[in-house]
């Protein structure tokens, strides 16, 4: 049956129907419905600020994955910063990682959200409760997270550095006392101390590399301004001697000799093959040779 009409006020939770006995003006009717308004927009007022979702995996010691909304989402822990990488001197993320996985791995929690409810990144950003544990807390309390707080979500600073203060007190977990050092880790310190003069070894050892290859290129320029010496340094005092005779007025005509042959050729005799030299006409007959019958017809007869 429908009740809406006039006279009937639906609240979202009971419909309430003004239609009888009581006087509307009357202080106490007005009353009742303010408290009934009150209600409700308390109801959805905590609906907006908390949410209950289920954690499907854990990233890390502040960050969770959570289906929410009936989609997969990262929520991020309000409060708190906790170690993300490690080394083999160093497990204080694995700790955090795994104490955060201990209290929420496959349940249902409880996000409380704060002034902003997302980062940059799309994140949520909640306080979160697992078994009437408050997890954020929890975390800086056993000292597997450090507080960093970020305007505007500052609801519990107050309480969440008074837990960090406890935890520094009795040195829990990043505020424990060092440990020894192991003789493994004694090992990997010396292993790494040796690859560190390994390291400078090989800088050393190709800045000299360097120098050398600028050297090797010094000398190569060098090389291209200095006169390349003769092939035939025989050839090279013959044409001295040619230009000698013709200042002198006497024949400019040069003939050529192999150094096993006994006769002198013209350029381009097909005699004239291998290593050869250039000589004056007058200084072949000087040495007693005799003309080719190829290129010299004439003077061979």
């Amino acid at each position: 049956m429908n009740r809406k009409g006039m006279g009937v006020l639906d609240t979202g939770y009971w419909i309430l129907d003004t239609r009888c006995s009581i006087n509307l003006a009357s202080g106490t009717a007005i009353a009742f419905l303010l408290l009934v308004a009150a209600f409700v927009g308390t109801v959805v007022l905590a609906d907006e600020a908390s949410q209950e979702a289920k954690v499907m995996d854990v990233i890390d010691g502040v960050t969770i994955i959570v289906s929410y909304e009936g989609n997969p989402i990262s929520c991020v822990y309000i409060g708190v910063s906790a170690p993300e990488s490690e080394s083999p001197l160093n497990s204080t993320g694995s700790k955090a990682r795994q104490f955060n996985r201990d209290l929420v791995a496959g349940k249902t929690v409880r996000l409380e959200f704060d002034e902003r409810k997302y980062d940059k990144y799309g994140r949520l950003l909640a306080y979160v409760y697992c078994d009437d544990v408050f997890v954020n807390a929890e975390l800086i309390r056993q000292g597997h997270g450090s507080v960093m707080i970020v305007s505007p979500n500052t609801r519990y600073a107050e309480d969440l550095l008074k837990m960090e203060g406890e935890a520094r007190e009795a040195k829990r977990g990043l505020w424990a006392e060092p440990a020894p050092i192991s003789d493994q880790t004694q090992s990997v310190l010396a292993l790494e101390e040796q690859i560190a003069l390994i390291l400078k070894k090989i800088d050393e050892l190709s800045s000299k590399i360097d120098q050398l290859f600028q050297m090797v290129k010094d000398l190569q320029s060098q090389s291209r301004n200095i006169p390349s010496p003769a092939l035939h340094p025989e050839r090279e005092e013959t044409g001295k001697q040619v230009k000698a005779d013709s200042a002198k007025g006497q024949p400019d005509q040069t003939v050529y000799i192999t150094k096993s042959g006994k006769k002198y050729h013209k350029q381009g005799c097909r005699y004239l093959t291998g290593d050869y030299e250039t000589i004056t006409l007058e200084e072949a007959k000087r040495r007693g040779l005799q003309p080719c019958s190829v290129c010299f017809p004439k003077e061979a007869k």
